[in-house]
């Protein structure tokens, strides 16, 4: 199947000259935790032939608003490496330096694609660009996949240590409205002096990692499986407030929509896995702490502001008695902890994961918050969005539901023999909620 896609050209795509500060900016202790992980692999469907006169004058659309929009989000075009002292990473950039960008065709079923539940994970892996972690490291890389009857996939690879998915989405979107309308409305902040690091955890981070000059560490990767599927799920705006009425116990507050969408998901999982009493199954996910930093962060800010959030819970309380009113609270109890001091815990997270390889893990990306299905070029909106990436057991992506406003799309992956109990346990639980 590696030849399902054909790469026909890669370009340097640049900003334009002598609009990128020369000087190395510091990354900040919160990117370079992040910098290691796995690159976030997002893909977009869309069908702008029905606009454009071919392939070719979309690609160089693409291309030339893609150079705009890097005067704006100009670190994206240089290279991460490690500081001369050792002790941090920064971003270098000289002149002529960009974003690689791929041009593929290839004659796969654009429409199976973008209906099937399912996830066609091999054919989703080669629409998204490599990546290389080795420094001097790009912090993105994109691709254009054009398809027979006039599909287009635009495919994104993102190192975590640029920013988080918010980050990451704004810079999407900042793409899309130049290439859509040929100027940009909101203009991101880079002043990353803003998260002080007054623990020295960026050396410590180094450290751990074992940052080098040659190469750099990763962190602990949770086993990928031969037996792995991926699908997709919508819930309804109906469906959400039955599972919100659900998960709320008697004079308790109603839980978020996240809580409740996680909490049927961390339950229905554990269930399919018929997970033992005294078994552990994790759920982590990051949570936003640009408005609980004094200063307030800003919305506009691009980097990492994200903390980590861990709930843990074992068989005998995602599958006794209320277990939707119990996981949805376990899940506030942890967001509300980070709230109070949001990166208070950070010298532990590490520990913290590494103590979990091993153990059954549910790890959420992105946010129903993100707006990702308004990402427009020119073409309306996506007909998909995908998190390639999610591509390891317990594996998660939320985002909002492209056709029902209030409802949410669920991406995940696991065992194919949990998958079909997974399935059948998500909807009667939403049809019983």
């Amino acid at each position: 199947m590696t030849t399902a896609v054909r790469v026909l050209d890669v370009f340097n795509v640049s900003p334009p000259p002598f609009c990128v500060p020369k000087e190395p900016q510091q990354l900040t202790f919160l990117d370079v935790f992040w910098f290691p992980i796995s690159p976030v692999q997002r893909i977009f469907f869309y069908n702008p032939l029905e606009q454009e006169s071919n392939f070719s004058d979309l690609v160089d659309k693409l291309k030339n608003s893609l150079s705009l929009v890097l005067e704006y989000f100009y670190p994206l075009a240089g290279k991460i490496a490690l500081s001369a002292d050792s002790e941090h990473l920064e971003i270098h950039y000289k002149e002529g330096d960009g974003v690689a960008f791929y041009v593929a065709e290839t004659e796969v079923d654009y429409e199976a694609l973008v209906t099937s539940r399912a996830h066609d994970t091999t054919i989703f892996k080669l629409l998204v660009p490599p990546l290389s972690a080795r420094f001097p490291a790009p912090m993105v890389s994109v691709q254009a996949t054009g398809f027979p009857n006039g599909g287009l996939c635009i495919g994104v690879s993102f190192n975590h240590g640029a920013a988080d998915g918010r980050g990451f989405i704004s810079f999407v979107k900042a793409w899309a409205e130049v290439c859509r309308s040929g100027g940009l409305s909101s203009h991101p902040n880079h002043d990353r002096s803003v998260l002080r690091d007054p623990g020295r955890l960026s050396k410590w981070y180094v450290d751990w990692y074992k940052i080098s000059k040659e190469g750099v560490g990763l962190f602990p990767e949770f086993p990928k499986l031969n037996d792995l599927v991926s699908a997709t799920f919508l819930i309804g705006k109906d469906g959400i407030a039955r599972l919100k009425r659900q998960a709320t116990s008697s004079g308790s507050a109603v839980p978020s929509t996240f809580a409740a969408v996680s909490a049927h998901i961390w339950v229905c999982t554990a269930r399919a896995r018929n997970l033992g009493d005294d078994s552990m199954l994790v759920y982590a996910f990051p949570a936003d702490g640009r408005s609980q930093l004094k200063p307030k962060v800003t919305d506009q800010y691009f980097g990492n502001c994200v903390y980590s959030c861990i709930a843990k819970g074992t068989g005998r309380e995602l599958k006794g008695k209320e277990p939707l009113v119990w996981a949805a609270e376990a899940i506030g109890s942890v967001i509300r902890e980070g709230r109070a001091d949001p990166f208070g815990g950070a010298k532990t997270w590490l520990s913290q994961f590494t103590e979990l390889v091993g153990t059954g893990f549910l790890s959420v990306a992105g946010s129903p918050r993100f707006g990702v299905y308004e990402t427009d070029f020119g073409w309306g909106r996506p007909r998909r969005v995908e998190v390639v990436s999610i591509d390891k057991e317990g594996g998660i992506a939320l985002s909002e539901a492209r056709d029902e406003e209030g409802g949410v799309q669920v991406s995940l992956s696991l065992r194919s023999s949990e998958m079909h109990q997974f399935e059948s346990l998500f909807f009667k639980g939403l049809n019983d909620a």
